[in-house]
């Protein structure tokens, strides 16, 4: 595939697509069979970038289904996202201490998340010794937890 070295999971994950630089404008011709689908079909476009790339964005004109225009783009067209779902999670802590090979949980801590960011900090001093561990275990409540957690001193 072709994508940038250390390009961003969901990139990689979301291909084939469209990558690359144009230098300049250029046309392309897309054709996919309908036929299977019956009623409305929603025609969207996604533009997906991450931090191995720095370009301009994309620029989409004269958008045609079956030989007739649906969007020209000469007028501001206001196109509406759909809304991502509903999310929300817990985040539990874990301290494990190893005694004869056999796992004794010392305590269970929810770690306190800022709604706006969600993000979270948690003080590990005096949880983990020499003998034990953490887990981490993240509890969707409601709909997909997309989500990465780092640790540092």
């Amino acid at each position: 595939m072709n994508y940038t070295n250390g390009a961003y999971p969901a990139i990689i994950e979301n291909l084939p697509g469209l990558t690359g630089e144009s230098d300049g404008w250029i046309t392309m011709k897309f054709e996919f069979d309908l036929g299977t689908y019956e009623g409305d079909v929603l025609l969207s476009f996604r533009y997906m970038t991450d931090w191995g790339t720095e370009n301009h964005g994309w620029w989409i004109d004269n958008v045609e289904v079956n030989g007739g225009l649906v969007d020209d783009a000469d007028e501001i067209v206001v196109f509406t996202t759909p809304l991502l779902p509903e999310t929300d999670f817990v985040v539990s802590i874990v301290d494990v201490t190893v005694s004869n090979e056999i796992p004794i949980y010392n305590g269970v801590y929810e770690l306190n998340i800022d709604h706006l960011d969600e993000t979270g900090t948690f003080d590990l001093s005096g949880s983990i010794n020499e003998d034990g561990y953490l887990l981490v275990i993240v509890t969707p409540i409601v709909g997909p937890a997309e989500y990465q957690y780092e640790i540092t001193r």
